[in-house]
């Protein structure tokens, strides 16, 4: 491997671990590869299976007979390869190019970039009901110091602005949330983000 080599997607030389996983697709069967493909767009496309994600790719595993390690290594590179692409703004023909370096089949390069390129159109929205996403999230703590009803006087509450992503659109989202709401809302996005480390760790 050339250390001159330019990639798309990253500026600096990928980790070897990125090429070996990559090249790891390639002994799946068209198949088991497709299947694959499968999962990691409708994860992109909807990121609330992150808590089944992890038995997704264990049953992927066990039907295949493929190692579960190796389909979690798989399944996280290629998932980190078609993000960088979307956050770059790639073209299909750059993100093929990057896959070739990386020593990936034309055949399933090809496969991969389709598929990446109809969840980036502008009908992708539409056509898979695709959730906001989270961009940044603000929040900032407040007490009430009158109103018309005398027990919430001295109540704590939390002013929420999360900016969000649907399609190439950003929009604020405002809400108020008692403490109690708040901290079960930050519970569950502590939750998800710890089910989605350990599935693709």
């Amino acid at each position: 491997m050339s250390e001159n080599v330019a990639f798309n997607f990253c500026q600096a030389k990928p980790p070897l671990d990125f090429y070996n996983d990559i090249q790891r697709t390639n002994q799946l069967s068209k198949t088991q590869y497709e299947e694959l493909l499968e999962h990691l767009f409708a994860f992109l496309a909807n990121i609330e299976l992150a808590s089944e994600l992890d038995d997704i790719l264990n049953h992927f595993s066990t039907s295949h007979q493929v190692d579960i390690k190796e389909t979690k290594n798989m399944f996280k590179t290629l998932l980190i390869l078609c993000k960088e692409a979307s956050k770059n703004k790639l073209t299909p023909g750059q993100l093929y190019s990057d896959l070739l370096q990386l020593k990936q089949e034309q055949s399933r390069a090809s496969s991969l970039c389709q598929a990446w390129k109809r969840v980036e159109s502008p009908d992708a929205v539409t056509l898979h009901h695709a959730p906001h996403r989270l961009v940044d999230m603000e929040w900032k703590f407040g007490v009430t110091a009158s109103s018309s009803e005398l027990h919430r006087v001295g109540a704590c509450y939390v002013q929420l602005k999360m900016i969000v992503t649907k399609g190439t659109k950003t929009e604020n989202v405002l809400m108020e949330l008692t403490l109690p709401q708040f901290y079960n809302f930050l519970h569950e996005m502590e939750k998800a983000k710890l089910n989605l480390d350990a599935t693709i760790s």
